[in-house]
């Protein structure tokens, strides 16, 4: 990743190291086959055994001239918008593919707009009028938190969000008070010469990291997100309000969790952020192991039947602790219930045995205590 996100003279190991199957399996897995098969050809060339790996530079080639044309797509239908007199935030998607030295090789499943809650009904007909189609109908528009859309090919895909996060979800609802201006701060950037508006940099920023906080909750994240938030932070790096954004990241006890994504970042992606002003290795939580549970989640937390599970534990202790108090207490269960994909190498028995999870949790809570009761550092990461 990191020769595909720029470092074109960098090599990691001797080719005949790399077991590039293995490599091109994690990197299709994580949606950025086109990014590593492209960078395997930058860094080691004929090197690499194409032949038997043919399968997998064909779908990073069908996979580029669709984002191709899902980009053509889309910019063409925000045009149709526009002549409509409807200018909705893009999220992610374009905003993010713009950062990568090739756009098109940081592929998109779709397209998020976030409109005004009560325009729903508006942009149902303007879409349809299109040619697009969806399967809500005219009355649950109004009141879903997202509505799909895609054209009859198939080849675009639209997400329109009335708000940023499902307002019903105990876990993140609460995020969506830090939206409610984002149109009154919203910007404009050209992409193709056409005009796309979108999220200011501060909260663009924290949607993002809020919007892999809730992957990760459902059982992890992808390193695309990572890299997302990486390079975004290194291209707007002048332009984000970095004393809002560690004070919207703290009020949500997501600091730490920032930190070690922007560490990431930089030690492990080989993103330059050295003028972010922030100490990058003042987090209590360890960059490795999160980046070990990242690789492992796979794009949406659900590579294994093992993970799918303690997901749905890990969210539920969330969902649970905010019920009963503030979010203060989140940052603490995530910490103190990672999903079982972290723990297997400490705790052998949860391959068989996932069922076996909580078991996992109190032996490493109770191992903790004893650390701490011995070395007397209670910033100590678990």
């Amino acid at each position: 990743m990191r020769i595909a996100l720029g470092n074109k003279t960098e090599k990691t190991a001797a080719c005949s190291d790399i077991s590039w199957e293995e490599v091109f399996r994690l990197a299709e897995q994580h949606h950025v086959l086109p990014m590593v098969v492209n960078a395997a050809y930058d860094a080691y060339g004929t090197e690499v055994p194409w032949d038997r790996l043919t399968k997998y530079k064909k779908r990073a080639q069908r996979l580029t001239f669709l984002q191709m044309t899902k980009t053509e797509r889309f910019l063409s239908l925000y045009r149709f918008l526009t002549e409509k007199g409807q200018t909705p935030l893009v999220m992610k998607g374009l905003i993010c593919r713009d950062l990568y030295p090739n756009p098109d090789f940081r592929f998109s499943a779709d397209e998020d707009l976030l409109i005004l809650p009560d325009q729903a009904e508006i942009y149902r007909n303007i879409l349809l009028q299109y040619g697009l189609k969806t399967d809500s109908s005219k009355e649950s528009v109004v009141s879903e938190q997202e509505t799909s859309y895609k054209s009859k090919d198939g080849v675009l895909f639209l997400e329109v969000h009335r708000f940023a996060f499902s307002p019903d979800s105990v876990a993140y609802g609460e995020y969506n008070s830090y939206f409610e201006d984002a149109f009154a701060h919203a910007v404009t950037e050209m992409h193709a010469g056409i005009a796309v508006r979108t999220m200011a940099p501060t909260e663009h920023l924290f949607y993002l990291v809020c919007h892999l906080l809730k992957h990760f909750l459902h059982g992890g994240c992808g390193i695309r997100q990572v890299c997302d938030i990486g390079l975004f932070s290194q291209r707007h790096m002048d332009q984000i309000d970095w004393p809002r954004l560690t004070e919207w990241l703290g009020s949500i006890s997501a600091w730490d969790f920032a930190i070690s994504l922007f560490s990431i970042a930089q030690e492990s992606l080989g993103i330059g952020l050295t003028g972010m002003p922030i100490d990058l290795h003042s987090s209590k939580t360890d960059p490795k192991e999160l980046l070990d549970d990242i690789l492992d989640s796979g794009v949406y937390g659900s590579s294994t039947m093992s993970r799918k599970h303690s997901a749905s534990i890990t969210l539920g202790e969330v969902e649970s602790a905010k019920s009963k108090a503030s979010f203060a207490k989140t940052r603490k269960v995530q910490m103190l219930f990672p999903p079982a994909s972290s723990l297997v190498k400490r705790y052998p028995y949860l391959v068989k045995h996932p069922w076996l999870l909580p078991v996992a949790w109190l032996q490493r809570i109770f191992g903790y205590l004893k650390r701490l009761d011995k070395s007397n550092t209670p910033g100590e990461a678990l």
